[in-house]
Parts: structure tokens; sequence; C-alpha cells
């Protein structure tokens, strides 16, 4: 029976998910994901086929870089490989049943091979409409009805799972697992965690674009297109962001001047940072620390925990 399900660790990048698939017969993992006061689910990426029904409040979903708004009924896809994260506000009240399937789960479906679903990376419609959107609403909404009974039908709840991956194995035909367009993919995906690593651990004297190419094993034009495509920003874009984290942790909890602030996060220049910095938070470096929480206090810069 679905569980709730909420404990994403802070992670700020996009990371890969082993998915452990419960050893009851079902052919996927199903939890609700959500509570009365918001919802943060960090950038990350699986082998698994996701599938999210939003059963209350709406949400912001990111798939690759795109973001686009889940209302209540909605019905997305969540491909193999996809960097993909959900958010809603603080305060809102929002509820999702999310069913993840193993590829394998195809075999059973509609062949006898070893194959996975057949989701092309640049398809761009996530929302599940029409005739199968529907039909598989109806299968997710029964699931929560039927988890919710005092005594569920395990049978029921089962027969339901089988009904949605028909429809998905009807919509998403199979393809060979081992074809070459998926393990790149893959490749390129661990490729650009080790990048996002390396950033993080160093934002003030991160690599050049062309040695973060080298490092996630593509040419400099493409890894510069596959990382906006991922991520949703630049390179350099992404860069800043890290930095500026940075920044505002110092401002908010350290006493240590604004310029050696920005010089320690890699800015050279205090005036590009001050662009930057409000730009991103939409007031001066200041006016954020003004604003901290507990700015009366202020900790010793050897004492900060700001990484």
């Amino acid at each position: 029976m679905p569980e709730q399900w909420n404990d994403y660790p802070e992670y700020r990048d996009p990371r890969h998910e082993d998915i452990l698939l419960p050893s009851e017969g079902l052919p996927c993992r199903v939890f609700y994901n959500g509570s009365p006061n918001g919802l943060s689910v960090d950038p990350h990426w699986h082998e698994a086929v996701e599938l999210l029904y939003t059963a209350e409040g709406t949400a912001r979903q990111m798939i690759n870089g795109s973001t686009f708004t889940i209302r209540p009924g909605d019905v997305t896809v969540i491909r193999p490989l996809d960097v993909h994260a959900t958010s809603a506000a603080t305060g809102a009240s929002i509820s999702i049943l999310v069913l993840q399937f193993d590829p394998s789960s195809w075999n059973d479906a509609r062949t006898d091979t070893t194959v996975s679903p057949d989701m092309p990376e640049d398809a761009q419609d996530n929302l599940i409409t029409g005739l199968p959107g529907q039909r598989i609403r109806e299968y997710m909404e029964a699931i929560l009805n039927e988890s919710r009974a005092d005594k569920p039908a395990k049978l029921i709840f089962k027969g339901y799972i089988y009904f949605i991956l028909n429809q998905l194995s009807q919509i998403y035909p199979a393809w060979d697992r081992g074809a070459i367009r998926y393990e790149n993919l893959h490749n390129n995906l661990r490729g650009l965690s080790s990048v996002l690593a390396v950033i993080n651990a160093t934002p003030e004297s991160p690599p050049t674009l062309p040695e973060a190419a080298a490092l996630a094993g593509m040419s400099a034009s493409y890894f510069s297109l596959f990382f906006k495509r991922k991520s949703g920003k630049r390179f350099i874009d992404y860069i800043h962001e890290v930095r500026l984290r940075r920044v505002a942790c110092l401002l908010a909890e350290t006493d240590i001047p604004i310029g050696d602030i920005a010089a320690q996060a890699g800015f050279n220049s205090l005036n590009f940072f001050n662009k930057v910095f409000r730009r991103h938070y939409g007031m001066t470096p200041l006016q954020y620390r003004k604003r901290a929480p507990y700015s009366s206090i202020r900790l010793p810069a050897t004492d900060a925990d700001c990484k």
C-alpha cells in the first residue's frame, strides 16, 4: 500500500537515485509525496519510469530544465534519466501519488526480450492527456481510494497497477535496453555529476568550460548544451549560484566584511558581485545581511559553517 514519503536529504544539485522496488510481487514502488506545509524535492535522476498523480494542491515541476505547473488531476510521466524536481510553496498543502516502474516491467507488458520504454530524451510533453491520461488518472484515483479503505484489497490494488502499466506500454513502445542512445545519456549524466561535485567543492576556483567538458567526457559545445538542457541554467550562471549560496551564508552568519566575502567566493570585481547578488536576491548584500535571521548575532569567520 502507498506510504507517506518526503524524506529527501538536502541536496541542491542533480544526483543519481537508486530505486529499490518492493519484494511483494508488485512491478513498481508506490508512495505519497507531499505535506500540508509545502514540498521541496531537489533535482535527481534514476533509471526508473516515474508516474505522478497530483491528488491535491498545485506544484512546480521541473524536468530537464523546463518548469511547468502541475494541478489536481494531472498525470505526469518522468522518463528514465530525466533530471527532475518538484516544489510547492511553504504553507501550501500538496499531495502527489508516485509510482516508480522498473523499465524491465515493459518485458511483461509487451515483449519477451530485455527492453526499456521508448521515451525519447527530447520529448516535450510530460503531461499524459487524452484517453490514456483519463484512464491512468482513474486508475490512480482508484488506488488512492483503495488505500484509504479499512482493509485494502491487495489483489485489486495490484490489478490497478497492471492496468496503468498496460496503458503506459501502449503509449511508449519498447526499445532495446542496450541502445547506444540510452548508454550515452547515462554516461553523460554521470559526467555531469562529477563536474557539479568539483564546482561545489571549489566554487572560488571552478573548472573552465573546456576543463569541465573534458571531465565529463564531452566536447565543450555539446557539454554547454547538455548542461543547459538538464539543469535549466548556463554553466557560468550555475557557478554564480553556488558562489552566492556561500556568500549568503557568510553574510547571515559572520561579520566578515562584504568585500572579503565576495573575494573568498571567487568574485574578482566588487561591482560585478553586487550586480549578480542583487539580480539573484533582489536586494544588496548589505540589505540581505540586515534582514537575515538573528542578524544581531555574528559568528567569527572560523566558526561559520558555510561550505
